[in-house]
């Protein structure tokens, strides 16, 4: 492909294994959990990738999930681009009710055919979605597992060869109805620790809550359709309101019901976002190596 569409993104491959057990429920995890491994990759050597053979940088083990991180700022799509979209794909960036909203959708969209191609060993424009109920899209038989979600000018593109997944983002950024929001959709452990600091630390809190939930109905394919006070999510922070120090970045299990147990992890990409990835699985008792 000779187009070049400039971004900056990059990928993280988390390796970890997590043995998951005791009552049904949010709660920590004693976990071997090896630091966030960052590796950049420039949109030229995408390009590279989708014209030469598979890359063994695409290849998904039992131990690794991959997000990619890529940024728009403002920049628009080349038309040669557009032709690797599907009329269906290209029906949805129409109805976008406005043009920053369908640009968005569409510089996305076309990273997350690409990259899935370079996966799954496919064309990008040969690629077929099919959705659940709720609209999560899956690709056909092929072993792989992915989601993908945006806001502002960033999003991320999670992968698994193994386990459903969830993952969302937020940029941190004013929430002054924070506390209302909690008590309609929180717990009442998140919302004391929500109220329990002021100005952008509780935003912040809030917005963490918020990225978890999000990342953990995504995984189970619900999305906003299952309601968000009907589980708790239970940080390991929330142990005491007045602890100090932060155990950010600490796997923890969240259950949803009775069948469906995630391990979750929350992740930053700068100090502008928050993100958050939730891995499902469906027995009560496990040990995750994905």
């Amino acid at each position: 492909m000779k187009h070049s569409l400039r971004t900056n993104h990059s990928i993280y491959a988390m390796q970890y294994k997590t043995e998951l057990g005791g009552e049904s429920g949010a709660g920590p995890v004693s976990s071997l959990f090896p630091e966030l491994r960052l590796k950049s990759v420039s949109y030229e050597d995408l390009a590279v990738f989708l014209a030469s053979a598979r890359n063994s940088d695409f290849w998904l083990s039992k131990e690794t999930i991959h997000i990619w991180k890529i940024i728009n700022k403002g920049q628009t799509v080349p038309s040669g681009y557009l032709a690797l979209l599907s009329e269906d794909e290209k029906k949805r960036a129409s109805l976008m009710s406005t043009p920053l909203l369908k640009s968005s959708f569409l510089y996305f969209r076309i990273f997350l055919r690409c990259l899935l191609s370079l996966y799954v060993g496919s064309g990008p424009q040969e690629l077929c979605f099919s959705y659940n109920d709720y609209g999560k899209p899956k690709l056909g038989s092929e072993n792989i597992f992915f989601n993908i979600s945006h806001s502002g000018d960033l999003a991320v593109a999670a992968f698994s060869g193994c386990n459903e997944l969830g993952v969302d983002i937020e940029r941190v950024r004013p929430v002054p109805e924070a506390v209302e929001i909690a008590r309609n959709s929180f717990s009442r452990i998140e919302t004391r620790w929500i109220s329990a600091v002021e100005g952008m630390e509780r935003y912040k809190r809030f917005l963490r809550c918020w990225v978890i939930r999000e990342a953990c109905v995504k995984a189970i394919g619900t999305g906003l359709s299952m309601p968000l006070n009907s589980f708790e999510v239970q940080l390991p922070e929330m142990a005491g309101i007045n602890q100090k120090g932060s155990l950010y970045g600490r796997p923890f299990v969240v259950g949803l019901d009775s069948e469906h147990r995630l391990l979750v992890r929350e992740f930053f990409l700068d100090d502008s976002y928050l993100g958050a990835l939730a891995v499902l699985h469906k027995h009560p008792n496990f040990l995750l190596s994905c």
